[in-house]
């Protein structure tokens, strides 16, 4: 019952899967490490910006700023960091 943003182990795979073929722009955010009991995860987090003729986005897209469901700890970490 969590959200989370398109997550992927690269631009191009996330690309691949939300059928996106030209990005106007790829701006790096930041990362973090999480560490869980057994395993930790690097996280690199970038702001896509795209011609919107070229994305017709599946699932449920909302604001961070007024965002109100639950995310993943890492995820919130990284989106708030």
């Amino acid at each position: 019952g969590l959200y989370a943003p398109p997550i992927g182990s690269s631009l191009s795979e996330i690309g691949r899967r939300l059928k996106i073929t030209d990005v106007l722009n790829a701006e790096y955010q930041g990362e973090i490490t999480h560490a869980f009991t057994h395993l930790k995860v690097f996280m690199e987090h970038y702001l896509l910006n795209l011609d919107s003729r070229d994305f017709s986005p599946a699932g449920e897209w909302h604001s961070i700023n007024r965002f109100q469901k639950g995310l993943p700890a890492p995820i919130q970490k990284l989106l708030m960091n």
